[in-house]
């Protein structure tokens, strides 16, 4: 059993630093420590890959089920292509550009 704060989580701008929150921003994930004055590129990009932490985990885990089907089914079968394209491949994706701010 899973006992971190469910996603989507979100970037929400503190006084001094990025932090994140769940989506109702009832609940703070983390604050991004910043050294000096302003939020630097890579602080920007830190926050950005911590919120995409629950998408991530769950195109892991879509991937996963992806490659179980491959193992389960024969080669090319119908319901593996179509779960990896319209799933996993899609939810990859969606998490990739979410962590990498695109």
């Amino acid at each position: 059993m899973s006992k971190y704060t469910k996603g989507p989580w979100k970037i929400d701008d503190g006084i001094h630093q990025p932090e994140i929150h769940a989506q109702d921003g009832k609940i703070r994930i983390a604050i991004i420590a910043v050294s000096g004055f302003g939020v630097s590129e890579e602080h920007a990009a830190n926050a950005q890959l911590i919120s995409a932490a629950p998408e991530l985990l769950e195109a892991l885990k879509a991937m996963l089920v992806a490659t179980d089907c491959n193992v389960h089914l024969p080669e090319g079968h119908p319901g593996h292509v179509a779960y990896l394209n319209t799933v996993a491949k899609p939810r990859a994706k969606r998490a990739i550009v979410k962590a990498e701010a695109r």
